[in-house]
């Protein structure tokens, strides 16, 4: 008789596992790993100011191969969201994760096939660096938001 791996999960009685975590795994994992990265990574921005900010990325975006490794970086993190989990049909949750990796990968493949629009969206963000701010105080409110319903402090 044939063994069944240990590890794997099957949704349906007498189907063999499926190598992988189970779907709400899977959103809780992806919910809070893009989460606290981006959490982070707006707070870190948001103590540096603006101003300081903006410099730093119109100094990132003025070079041509550093506009391809983040369009390659984005791309390719976009990427990996959607092959491990594309699922839209179970809640906001799912959707929100979902529609995330394909804005990742839409982004990417945008800044690789037009690098100047890169550029372009930073010579907005220097004109209205308040925008900049707000976007991302609005990020850091969403992904607190999806944390809080990964760690079922709110309810889902």
């Amino acid at each position: 008789m044939d063994t069944v791996p240990t590890r794997g999960f099957s949704t349906l009685p007498g189907v063999p596992p499926v190598w992988g975590y189970p779907p709400m795994e899977n959103t809780f994992f992806f919910t809070e790993l893009w989460g606290w990265f981006f959490l982070l990574f707006a707070l870190a921005l948001l103590i540096r100011g603006p101003k300081r900010l903006l410099a730093d990325l119109t100094e990132l975006v003025s070079s041509r191969a550093s506009t391809i490794i983040v369009g390659y970086t984005v791309m390719l993190l976009g990427l990996i969201s959607i092959l491990q989990y594309n699922t839209w049909n179970r809640g906001i949750l799912e959707a929100c994760i979902s529609l995330f990796g394909w804005l990742m990968l839409l982004k990417g493949m945008v800044f690789l096939m037009f690098p100047s629009c890169l550029e372009q969206k930073m010579k907005f963000f220097v004109r209205y660096p308040m925008l900049l701010t707000g976007a991302l105080i609005f990020a850091m409110l969403l992904w607190v938001y999806l944390l809080a319903i990964s760690y079922n402090l709110l309810p889902y």
